[in-house]
């Protein structure tokens, strides 16, 4: 499912009105907002370059700066830094996150359109890179866009998303945050072990002899790889909130 509004990290959804004047754009795009309200993230971005414009609204209201950036046809990305005074500094950018540097902040909002962001049947968000690089590359490359990161599957439902997203491009594996610890043992990212999950039974790992190795999905297999090894990125969100 494609998305065709916006998240606002605190879990309201609300979509975003399109404009008829030949200044404004003429579809919808998607976007993520991320935002100091959730407890789901931290640290957040203020600014990112190369940026467009920069102001200051006085009497914000939450709305300023997302609607600064629909409205200008360059602005793929803007971000809101709050400041003691109440005014809202905006910086708008004709860059989305993946080509850019964000710098963190606590009192800001990150908004960003993706028409190429979906939503899959496990309730999170995946967005594909067009890129390929190594291990460390992509999984820093999603790291690096604010509640994103390398996909982890642990659940029935998520084998066959992870099916689903190969599809989309079966010319080459996307890596996963899945680690060889030993000869016979796997953790996920966030430190859940293979053998622990549901999707354990259901998948056929290609061993290699390797002590330590990084993993990627091929075919409904999960492939052994260098952590040098080329391949494709697949990040994963949760703006919902729902368990992962």
């Amino acid at each position: 499912m494609s998305i065709h509004s916006h998240f606002v990290m605190h879990h309201t959804w609300t979509s975003l009105p399109s404009f008829g004047s030949p200044f404004r754009r003429t579809s919808f795009f998607n976007s993520l907002t991320y935002s100091t309200t959730s407890s789901l993230f931290s640290h957040l971005p203020f600014c990112h370059f190369p940026h467009i414009e920069t102001f200051r609204y006085i009497h914000p209201f939450s709305g300023d700066c997302r609607m600064a950036c629909w409205s200008d046809r360059r602005c793929v990305a803007a971000s809101a830094l709050a400041a003691k005074d109440k005014s809202v500094l905006c910086r708008l950018s004709s860059k989305g996150p993946f080509d850019s540097t964000l710098d963190d902040s606590p009192n800001a909002t990150y908004i960003f359109w993706n028409e190429h962001a979906i939503i899959m049947d496990d309730g999170l968000v995946y967005t594909e890179a067009t890129r390929i690089g190594s291990f460390v590359e992509m999984e820093n490359l999603c790291n690096g866009v604010p509640g994103h990161r390398l996909p982890i599957f642990k659940t029935f439902v998520q084998k066959n998303v992870m099916d689903q997203l190969f599809n989309r491009d079966t010319s080459r594996a996307f890596w996963v945050d899945l680690r060889k610890i030993s000869l016979t043992d796997y953790v996920w990212g966030d430190g859940t072990p293979l053998r622990d999950t549901e999707i354990s039974a259901l998948l056929r790992i290609a061993r290699g002899a390797a002590t330590e190795a990084v993993h990627s999905v091929y075919f409904s297999s999960i492939l052994e790889k260098s952590i040098t090894f080329q391949e494709r990125v697949v990040c994963q969100a949760n703006p919902f909130g729902v368990e992962w």
